[in-house]
């Protein structure tokens, strides 16, 4: 087997880790060549210097990975593009955007007779690397199954969600339960500490129900130590919920929630946390609480 990996952050870096421990060929792309240059000196990989050269090595399939609509839709609309791969190869978008994105490469990769799957994971680039990435899979049900003989080698647990680009869709709402809870927590400690009410309170209080696990798990990575390099960085937490409000929308169906989360993270990716992990976004909201000059009488 032959994988193109478009796209060398933290997920495609831990994909490629992983089918080089499994001996799979590589050839990898970065809009960055010299992360490229790094990546493939290290795994002894082939490395493309364009799009095209990943299209013309033929692979069998080319997962991407890059940040957003912005960055995915060039990859299919430009002339020396992915439009350009044969029908033996697969496209694999790993890439979380917007359902209506999704659609349009769909159409735009069918008229060319090439083979598209999304194919977005719930975990980070380590999981990749311990091969137990959970995988949404959408597209044709013959292509899903087919194509487990390559999403086997990076995931624990894959489900097939239906047709393009439903499994986009179920993706930014999983995200958005994730990155949703943040926001909602930080703002109740900051509620709790301007009443003078110790924020770890609501941690004695919820012990023991189902909201342990979850307060726990975002609580250490937002108070407690720091995570460095971010799992998943603020704004792309931001992005998503932005998408997941655009998913809605598409259906006629209210984004007050939605936006309202993009906004939080917006704000605080203004202020120094775009790039830092997203449950900080709790440390931003306190930060902002504390500024505000409290004169009610408790």
């Amino acid at each position: 087997m032959k994988v193109g990996v478009i796209g060398l952050g933290s997920m495609g870096t831990g994909l490629s880790k992983r089918l080089k421990a499994l001996n799979v060929d590589l050839i990898l792309y970065n809009r960055t060549l010299d992360k490229a240059k790094n990546l493939t000196a290290a795994l002894n990989a082939q490395c493309a210097e364009s799009v095209e050269e990943v299209t013309k090595a033929n692979p069998d399939y080319i997962a991407i990975f890059v940040s957003d609509d912005i960055a995915f839709l060039p990859l299919f609309t430009s002339s020396k593009g992915l439009l350009n791969c044969t029908p033996e190869t697969t496209i694999v978008n790993m890439a979380t955007i917007t359902p209506s994105t999704s659609q349009i490469a769909n159409g735009m990769l069918k008229e060319r007779g090439i083979q598209y799957l999304e194919s977005p994971v719930m975990g980070s680039g380590p999981d990749f690397e311990t091969g137990s990435q959970v995988v949404f899979l959408g597209g044709t049900k013959e292509l899903a199954e087919k194509s487990t003989e390559f999403v086997k080698l990076f995931a624990s647990k894959w489900h097939y969600v239906g047709e393009v680009p439903k499994a986009m869709v179920l993706k930014l709402a999983a995200n958005g339960l994730w990155v949703g809870f943040a926001p909602l927590l930080g703002e109740v400690v900051a509620t709790l500490e301007a009443w003078n009410i110790p924020k770890e309170t609501i941690k004695e209080i919820t012990n023991g129900t189902w909201l342990e696990f979850g307060i726990d798990r975002i609580w250490k990575r937002a108070f407690d130590k720091e995570v460095t390099p971010p799992r998943f960085k603020g704004r792309l937490a931001g992005k998503d919920m932005r998408y997941l409000a655009e998913a809605a929308s598409i259906k006629g169906l209210p984004q007050h929630i939605f936006n309202s989360m993009a906004k939080v993270y917006e704000e605080a990716a203004i202020q120094g946390y775009a790039d830092r992990d997203y449950p900080l976004v709790m440390r931003y909201l306190v930060e902002q609480a504390q500024k505000v000059k409290h004169t009610q009488p408790l």
